[in-house]
């Protein structure tokens, strides 16, 4: 196996290839390619069980994607003497590869994660256009094969659904909390690998999401999201004026499926109505320094266009700030009364949601809302 690390490939492939080739030493061998050209041809020569050369050269790469899910083309060669110009191919490219081992992939996963950081900004100013303003509808979304969550996790979230009350619907909303409780095991043991190292879930399990069902005396209330958040630690919280965890600063990840859109947020929450009272009083008392206004400013940018700020009534695109000025007047708004968030909404189908990727683009995107939960937050 020759890899090319250009596109990239993740360090977490890498290292299962590695722990391959050391339990089958002999059977199999990988190398990474070495030249400074982007790699990226995919050629697959198989000898059959007659001892005939097949090869496969196309458009798919060695994944669960490539090989079953997504629409690819390939080409089938069973001429023998071209198979054999193909192994000849191989031989030559494996044979000048590079050799790797565990301290190898150890420094390009640093450089991988700085890498990925800057493509997360780029991808958020193309999703700005393609997405941002064209989020489909409860009616119209299907989800594709291979998302992280399902056709059925939006559904049971549908409109016609939000006011429901019964058992069978609870349970299936239940269901999706389990979803979410499945990305927490994914991503939450992975937080200080990212840099993420003062977020905390809430102290009771039952409090990891929001409610999936209704509580008593709000059942005309829209049931249309549930969400999975990160915030104080207990600690913190018994040295805040607000002592609990949902009024708090925090960030999530949310599914939504509403008549205004349907869709997987991820988001800084800074507060809702007359919350998280601490640390608005501060950035309204600091956003008036430049010591404080300008990293915050650099901070909010690195997140990309599709990326917005919310108070109340009013949002502003991170496009639309285009000064630290218009970012300090705007946040000066706030008056605690209101919702205030930092946010961006993805796609259902977005490919950054997949089973494959959605971890490391939330612990990506984590990492950046993190810096600004860190900057913002009263420090007791």
């Amino acid at each position: 196996m020759v890899i090319g690390i250009d596109l990239p490939t993740r360090p977490c492939t890498l290292r299962e290839v590695l722990r391959t080739q050391e339990s089958n030493p002999i059977t199999f061998r990988s190398k990474i390619y070495s030249t400074n050209s982007i790699f990226h041809p995919k050629v697959y020569v198989i000898k059959s069980k007659n001892g005939n050369l097949v090869a496969f050269i196309g458009s798919a790469n060695a994944t669960a994607g490539g090989f079953a899910q997504n629409i690819e083309m390939n080409f089938q060669i069973t001429d023998q003497i071209q198979c054999q110009e193909l192994i000849g191919w191989v031989n030559h490219t494996f044979h000048t590869g590079i050799d790797f081992d565990n301290d190898y992939i150890d420094q390009y996963e640093l450089l991988y994660k700085k890498n990925r950081a800057l493509d997360s900004t780029v991808k958020s100013n193309k999703d700005k256009f393609k997405y941002q303003s064209n989020l489909p509808n409860a009616n119209n979304i299907t989800i594709v094969n291979g998302q992280f969550f399902r056709q059925s996790d939006f559904k049971i979230f549908s409109p016609i659904y939000h006011l429901e009350t019964s058992n069978d619907i609870v349970n299936l909303r239940s269901r999706v909390r389990k979803r979410l409780i499945e990305l927490n095991n994914l991503i939450y043991p992975r937080f200080r690998e990212y840099g993420i190292a003062d977020l905390h879930l809430p102290a009771r399990s039952n409090n990891y999401t929001s409610y999936y069902w209704h509580t008593r005396g709000n059942n005309d209330r829209p049931m249309d999201a549930i969400w999975l958040n990160y915030g104080k630690s207990s600690a913190q919280l018994q040295a805040s004026a607000d002592k609990i965890f949902s009024k708090n600063i925090r960030i999530q990840v949310i599914l939504r499926n509403s008549n205004s859109g349907t869709y997987v947020g991820l988001s800084l929450f800074i507060g809702k109505p007359y919350g998280s009272y601490n640390d608005r009083h501060y950035i309204r008392s600091q956003v008036l320094e430049n010591s404080f206004l300008l990293p915050l400013y650099e901070h909010i940018q690195d997140l990309g266009d599709a990326y917005w700020l919310n108070i109340g009534d009013n949002t502003l695109g991170v496009d639309e700030l285009r000064s630290p000025g218009i970012l300090r007047d705007f946040m000066l708004t706030d008056n605690y009364d209101d919702y205030y968030i930092l946010g961006r909404n993805y796609h259902p189908n977005d490919p950054d949601l997949s089973e494959q990727n959605i971890a490391e683009t939330i612990l990506t995107e984590f990492a950046k809302l993190y810096r600004i939960y860190i900057l913002i937050s009263r420090r007791i």
